[in-house]
């Protein structure tokens, strides 16, 4: 629920047809691409990307990808 949140503040939805692991974590990554070559400054900024990638990427993505 807080990760809708957070993408929809950035004006972004999430896919409704994504249910793999996999595609949650390739959509965190697209978020963060987004955060880092959009064009919107407001938006698209090094605070964001921290804030982003601090709550809903860096928690559980290095135990995934070590499961792996």
């Amino acid at each position: 629920a807080n990760l809708r949140t957070d993408i929809a503040a950035l004006g972004l939805a999430r896919d409704e047809d994504m249910f793999e692991t996999e595609d949650h974590v390739a959509y965190g990554c697209e978020v963060m691409r987004y955060l880092i070559a959009g064009d919107d400054v407001a938006v698209a900024n090094l605070t964001r990307q921290r804030e982003f990638f601090t709550r809903h990427l860096q928690p559980w993505l290095p135990a995934m990808c070590k499961a792996l």
